[in-house]
């Protein structure tokens, strides 16, 4: 709140943020608090495995248990219209259909009275699987022969750029998405450079981990579907369950409150499907509420390995860089491709330079789904973080060599001279990146 007073505050009168209050007493109504009669409660069953087929599901055990109403499996989401989300690429089911692809996958789920009922019933459906050797790792994904965790392609399209920028989706086995661009001729830039860098920086998963869990509650009425959500993005879920049931966008209501946390962990569909599909099957009002182990098998930030090689000038001058960036996507796409394309883009940072060669990729491996999304901006801080401990390298090497024959020492007066806007001369420095890579910048 600002009280108004002069030199506090630009507004004539005193400010207070809308939701604050009732925030603050306890008022604030989150997804987590909808409560609607007739209300059933849905629990999931995942997969201990991390790379099966489903050869069979038995839920008859867990159909027959009393208190049970519906009991969802792959079956039932083969039928949707479109059972399958993900940004731009499509490859995420529902539920899973005919395969798993990581440990925690969700394989069936039940609708019951109350929640112990509904984990009675989890213990009750019988699944066979036929277990397939998994790839855990970017390296293992990418050896020759690997075995792939989709034998088919998915549907959509790779991310739209402008000219000059090649966005591919699975341009080669287990690589879900590519993105490049080159500006000049880096290889030859570096060989005439200086001194030259190589460095290989290892990046490891987080979770967003936002007090409130992942909760939706669901109710089917006719051809109207009504959810109410904790996600970060009411508009795009609503076109996406729309395509998902085959009804028109005007039959699909969002009912969004406070988001109780979210950092891009909420962003996009996750388990909303799922609840609508339920809610349809029971005929009555559905509520799914992850609990924290769930939430951290639902989604994470992209592990990786980002490979860079940059040139130096002996006065400290940055010239060229050639940088390959290996995110680990996880089992399914959710918005890696988005992800790709936004870290890709960044690697130049803020520093001008007179070539640029980019590549970057996710790669499909058997485990949590990644997808960093407003958690530090896509990546930007990873970026950040590894321009100024390879700066920091630079001046270390810059500081033992000083006194003879490597280069001179790298003061902060020395880089700005490679800053992508800074005032020379009078003049602004020009932007490396062409017009198209710069209007990506607005995502």
């Amino acid at each position: 709140m600002m009280d108004g007073t002069a030199g506090d505050s630009p507004f004539r009168f005193p400010v207070t943020a809308p939701d604050g209050p009732d925030k603050v007493t306890g008022a604030a109504r989150y997804t987590f608090d909808v409560t609607l009669p007739g209300m059933l409660h849905a629990k999931v069953l995942r997969s201990p495995h991390p790379h099966a087929r489903i050869v069979a599901i038995d839920t008859s055990k867990a159909e027959a248990l009393p208190g049970v109403v519906a009991v969802v499996t792959g079956g039932d989401a083969a039928r949707l219209p479109d059972p399958y989300y993900g940004v731009a690429i499509r490859d995420q089911p529902v539920i899973a259909i005919d395969k798993v692809r990581y440990v925690g996958d969700m394989v069936a789920a039940v609708a019951a009275f109350d929640e112990e009922t509904a984990y009675r019933a989890l213990a009750l459906i019988d699944v066979h699987y036929d277990l397939l050797p998994p790839v855990s790792t970017i390296d293992e994904a990418l050896a020759d022969g690997a075995p792939l965790l989709f034998d088919a392609p998915a549907a959509g399209e790779p991310i739209k750029l402008g000219d000059g920028i090649t966005s591919l989706k699975e341009p080669r086995p287990n690589v879900l998405c590519e993105f490049a661009y080159t500006n000049g001729d880096a290889d030859a830039v570096l060989a005439s450079s200086d001194h030259v860098f190589e460095d290989r920086f290892h990046f490891s998963r987080i979770n967003h981990f936002h007090l409130e869990p992942h909760v939706n509650v669901a109710r089917v009425t006719g051809e109207q579907i009504e959810l109410w959500s904790c996600n970060q993005d009411p508009f795009v879920l609503r076109s996406d369950i729309a395509r998902i049931f085959g009804r028109p966008a005007n039959n699909v209501r969002i009912r969004a409150s406070y988001v109780g946390g979210g950092f891009g962990g909420k962003s996009f569909c996750k388990m909303e499907p799922l609840v609508v599909l339920l809610a349809m099957k029971a005929s009555r009002p559905v509520r799914l509420c992850l609990s924290l182990d769930e939430s951290l098998l639902t989604l994470t930030k992209h592990a990786g390995i980002l490979i860079l090689k940059t040139g130096v000038t002996r006065d400290g001058r940055l010239t060229a860089r050639n940088s390959e960036i290996q995110l680990d996507g996880g089992a399914y796409s959710d918005a890696s491709a988005l992800t790709v394309v936004k870290t890709g883009y960044r690697i130049t940072g803020p520093y001008r330079w007179e070539a640029v060669t980019t590549r970057a990729y996710a790669v499909r491996t058997n485990t949590v789904t990644s997808r960093v999304g407003s958690t530090r901006s896509s990546n930007a801080w990873v970026i950040g973080s590894v321009f100024e401990v390879r700066l920091r390298i630079i001046r270390r090497a810059a500081w033992a060599s000083a006194s003879g024959s490597r280069m001179a020492v790298v003061p902060v007066t020395t880089l700005r001279r490679s800053l992508n806007y800074c005032p020379q001369d009078g003049r602004s420095s020009v932007p490396l990146l062409s017009r198209s890579v710069r209007g990506q910048r607005r995502h």
